[in-house]
């Protein structure tokens, strides 16, 4: 019984490193523990094992940003969560009169203060003439105050042309 339970344990063990590599593309770190199991002296059986060990994560601490822009017909409404490297976020753009929203859910990287995201699904309108880009945003400190700036593909109104603007969201409440 002891020699069945101990190439039980080896062939788990094994298993279970052969395994671990694969799974691990989420740069987590993970411990490994040495767990034993003794094996009874007696010849009564074990009593059956109780529920597993629920895996708590750690807390990343981050810091929440609220920002917003009012266009010509749209109110657009980022919130930012920074935890060091990591940007987590969703954007909410709403229209005035038909108080239609659409928002969007972002990944991303912070480093020197400029922000690359990367949405889950479509972006959200922004308005009638503007296109969003894949450049990276850019957060500022202006009079005080942190400004989030972002580059778009947009109609200029005055020579009735597209070309790259970079619109201002300012920080406001996050209610």
């Amino acid at each position: 019984m002891k020699i069945i339970s101990t190439l039980l344990s080896i062939l788990f063990v094994t298993l279970f490193g052969l395994l671990l590599p694969s799974c691990n593309d989420s740069k987590q770190k993970v411990e490994i523990r040495d767990v034993r199991q003794d094996t009874p002296t007696s010849s009564h059986t074990p009593p059956p094992p109780g529920p597993p060990e629920k895996t708590v994560l750690p807390e990343v601490p981050a810091e929440k940003n609220c920002f917003t822009s009012s266009g010509l017909k749209y109110e657009t409404k980022i919130t930012l969560y920074l935890a060091d490297t990591l940007v987590l976020g969703n954007i909410i753009s709403e229209e005035y009169e038909a108080g239609k929203k659409e928002w969007a859910d972002f990944t991303g990287t912070i480093h020197n203060e400029v922000v690359k995201i990367k949405f889950k699904g479509n972006a959200p309108v922004i308005g009638d003439a503007s296109e969003w880009t894949d450049k990276p945003w850019k957060l500022i400190k202006a009079n005080g105050n942190k400004k989030l700036l972002i580059p778009f593909k947009a109609k200029n109104y005055e020579n009735n042309k597209w070309e790259e603007m970079e619109y201002e969201f300012n920080k406001t409440d996050c209610n």
